[in-house]
This record gives C-alpha cells, structure tokens and sequence, in this order.
C-alpha cells in the first residue's frame, strides 16, 4: 500500500503523469471563449460593460460612430429604388415593343433591343441590392454585442479609441458549463471512453469532489510528451472558475 502511494505521488509531482490508478492533473477551462472585434474601422462612441460582468446574449458592448455608414447605407438605397423604377420602365418599354411588332409596326431589332435594355436594368437592380445588404453589414458592425450568455474576461477599448478591422475589442467566456481539461499519457488513453465518469478534485475547493463525465477525447496526441487532450464536463458548482488546478481519477 505504501508504494502505491509513492507512485502516486510521484505521478502528480511530474505534472499530468497517469498512475495505475489512472489520475492526471489539469486545469478547469470554460465551455468556450470567443474574441469579439468589429470588420470597419471607426471611432468608438460608447461601452457599456465592463471586465467580469456577466452579459445576456444579444447585450449591447460597444458602438461605434456611425454617421458615415447610415450615410453609406441612404445613398445605395436610393441607387437601389432608381434601379427599380428604371427596370419597371424599360419592362414596360419591352412588353410595348412586342405589341408593336405584333402589329408589324417596328421591327425586330427593335423588340431585341427593348429586351436587351429591360435584362441591363435588372442585372442594376441585383447589384444595387446587393450593395445595400453590403452596406447594412458594415452598418451592423457599429454595434458589437454577445454572441452567447457570457463573462466579459478582457476588455481592450476605450471610449474615443479608434477601431482596426479583426483588432481584439473583447473576450467573452461562457461559464454555463465548465469543464476539466487534462493530458492523458497514451499508454492510458484506450482505458479512456467518452462517456466515462470521472472523480475530480479541485485544489481550490478542498476536499470536494466533483463526479465530471468524459466529453471529448481529442485523437491526436502530442509529439513532444506523448499524451491526449482529454475534457470532462463538471456539475455546477459555487466557487468553481476557470483557471482552477485539481485532479481527475478515471473511473472503471
């Protein structure tokens, strides 16, 4: 009994090594972080929140000036409502031309025309249409708000602060559901299945115990220490964050 601690220990000591009982050390992570930015370049008007709050989906966090845009987006709708009336003219132009070669009144080549003007106007119509769903795009970019229910973990703007297209503005975290992620030396691996419980530990919570589920088993293993990225999902718990150390014991 005395060795088996020992080799125990040891294991824990070498930073993720398995022990026959199948432990390993790891880091509760969350169940996704996204980093929030915007695609226009502008100046930033307003913010509303600020680092470890926690945010509703759809939440307002920043916007930016955006009388340019509106300005933008006014002037392809109005290109987009002439294209429109232009298109229902030359429509009516060409089914007028028909009638008239119907009656033997122009020619062919004119009725070829009225068809060809009638298929240009369409085509402006599509492009104008497409600019101004460009255009709102660009507009909706303005307003950057929360992808999911979420804690805001970094916040990189300031108000006055002129944005850069993919610059990093925020970073969100989702805690609904946090998780233990570990490394799993591979001679251990095929002892591991999705689904398995797991007993895990926290160092910051004591004694508790936590009764995770394996969730992911990534199947490609690092070159380097020769070990597998495993996930387990965790119950909720008060107290538990991202960033805690613990423990996992993998359960037959």
């Amino acid at each position: 009994m005395a060795m088996l601690l020992a080799v125990s220990s040891s294991a824990f000591a070498q930073g993720g090594e398995v022990s026959p009982k199948r432990l390993s050390t790891g880091m509760v992570v969350p169940n996704r972080t996204v980093t929030l930015s915007t695609k226009i370049m502008g100046r930033v008007a307003q913010i509303t929140r600020d680092e470890g709050e926690t945010i509703k989906e759809g939440e307002l966090l920043l916007s930016i000036e955006d009388a340019e845009w509106r300005a933008s987006l006014q002037s392809v709708e109005s290109m987009l409502t002439q294209a429109r009336a232009e298109a229902a003219y030359k429509k009516k132009l060409e089914a007028k031309m028909k009638t008239l070669f119907g009656q033997k009144s122009i020619s062919e080549d004119m009725v070829d025309q009225a068809a060809l003007e009638a298929e240009v106007s369409d085509a402006k119509v599509r492009s104008a249409e497409s600019a101004v769903q460009s255009a709102r795009a660009m507009l909706s970019e303005t307003r950057i708000t929360v992808p999911f229910d979420a804690v805001l973990i970094t916040r990189s703007a300031e108000v006055g602060q002129l944005t850069a297209p993919g610059h990093p503005l925020f970073v969100v975290e989702d805690h609904s559901r946090l998780k233990f992620k570990t490394s799993v030396k591979e001679r251990d691996v095929p002892f591991v299945k999705a689904g398995q419980k797991a007993r895990v530990t926290i160092d910051a919570l004591g004694d508790t115990e936590l009764k995770g589920t394996v969730s992911k088993i990534v199947p490609s293993g690092d070159q380097t220490t020769h070990s597998y990225v495993v996930e387990i999902s965790l119950p909720p718990r008060k107290g538990l964050y991202p960033g805690m150390f613990g423990k996992a014991e993998f359960l037959e």
